[in-house]
């Protein structure tokens, strides 16, 4: 484990810390999903992307739909009614 010096010992601490700070943002992440991170509507499921151009919205999966000869993806976005 170690090479004499404690220096093995000293990355495995490391590199454990590391993986916990990974599990532990995993974790939140998951528990933080739930009816607000989801949402069907006429068949249509909605979640939230975590990253992306969308981060954080509620979109649909994208569909390959063609316009003059032309693929586009499209994408559906839930938002709440917002006045300035």
């Amino acid at each position: 484990m170690t090479n004499g010096s404690g220096r093995a010992l000293f990355h495995e601490s490391e590199d454990i810390e590391r993986l916990n700070r990974v599990w532990a943002r995993q974790e939140s992440l998951r528990l933080r999903a739930g009816s607000e991170d989801a949402k069907i509507y006429d068949g249509v499921k909605y979640e939230r992307k975590p990253t992306g151009p969308f981060m954080g919205k509620l979109v649909s999966q994208g569909t390959i739909i063609t316009i003059d000869g032309e693929d586009y993806v499209e994408y559906r976005v839930l938002t709440k009614p917002s006045f300035f």
